[in-house]
C-alpha cells in the first residue's frame, strides 16, 4: 500500500529471519522440568508489547521503525513454538508414550489449521475496518474545505504540464485524492489488528501468568501438608 518494493524489505526480512533462529535458541536453552508455561508466556507477553508499539503506525512509517517489533514478533513466534510442543510431549510420555504419534499429527495439524483460521479471522477484521476507516474519512472530506481544495488543486498541478484539459485534470486530482483515503483507511484498519492481537495476547499472557500462580500456590499447600503429616508422623 505505501509503494516499497522488495529491494527495501530485504534487510527488515533478515532481521526477522535472524530473530527466528534466535527464537529457537533462546527457546531451547530456557526449556527445563518445570519451565515450560514461562517461556510460552514470555513469547505471547512479547507479541502483546511489540503489537500495542506497531498500533501506532501511520502512512509515513517505514520499515527501519519496524524493525525492533516485528523482530520481537518473529522471536516470540519460534520462542514459544518448542516448549508448546513439549508441554503436549511432556504428557504423552507420561501416559507411557503409546498415543506419540497422534499427538504429533494433531499437533501438526492443529499449528496448520489455526494458521490459516487466524489469518482469515484477521484478514476478514482488516477488511471489515479499513471499509469503515474509508467512509468515515469519506463522510468529512467535503470541497469546501481548505484542506480537501488544496490537495485537489496540487494534485491537478502535478499533471498540468501533460495534461491540458481542465476537467481531466480535476477527475485525476480526485483519483488522487482517492488513493490517498485508500492507504490512510488501510493503515489504520491495520492498526486495528495490531491493537486485536495486543488485547488478545496480552489476556492470553495473564491467563498464563495466572496458571503459573495457582500451580504454584497449590505446590506450596501440598508441599505443606506433607511437611505437617510428616511432623505429626
Amino acid at each position: 500500500m505505501l509503494g516499497l518494493v522488495n529491494d527495501q524489505l530485504f534487510l527488515f526480512s533478515a532481521l526477522t529471519l535472524v530473530a527466528s533462529i534466535a527464537g529457537v535458541i533462546v527457546g531451547a536453552i530456557m526449556v527445563g522440568p518445570g519451565r515450560l508455561t514461562q517461556p510460552i508466556a514470555l513469547a505471547i507477553g512479547l507479541v502483546a508489547v511489540a503489537a500495542w508499539f506497531d498500533a501506532g503506525s501511520t502512512s509515513l512509517t517505514r520499515p527501519d521503525q519496524l524493525y525492533l517489533t516485528q523482530m520481537l514478533i518473529a522471536f516470540s513466534t519460534t520462542l514459544y513454538i518448542g516448549p508448546a510442543i513439549l508441554v503436549g510431549f511432556a504428557q504423552v510420555i507420561a501416559q507411557g508414550g503409546k498415543k506419540l504419534t497422534s499427538f504429533i499429527v494433531l499437533f501438526a495439524a492443529t499449528q496448520s489449521i489455526g494458521g490459516l483460521i487466524g489469518t482469515a479471522l484477521l484478514s476478514t477484521y482488516e477488511v471489515y475496518r479499513e471499509k469503515q476507516h474509508s467512509f468515515d474519512i469519506v463522510q468529512h472530506l467535503t470541497a469546501t474545505d481548505p484542506v480537501v481544495a488544496q490537495a485537489l488543486a496540487q494534485s491537478a498541478n502535478a499533471v498540468s504540464g501533460a495534461l491540458l484539459d481542465p476537467g481531466i485534470r480535476g477527475t485525476t486530482g480526485l483519483s488522487s485524492l482517492s488513493q490517498r483515503v485508500a492507504i490512510e483507511a488501510n493503515v489504520l484498519a491495520y492498526n486495528d489488528v495490531f491493537r486485536l492481537v495486543a488485547i488478545v495476547a496480552a489476556a492470553t499472557t495473564l491467563f498464563l501468568f495466572s496458571l503459573l500462580v495457582y500451580r504454584r500456590h497449590n505446590a506450596r499447600i501440598a508441599a505443606l501438608a506433607v511437611a505437617q503429616s510428616g511432623h505429626i508422623a
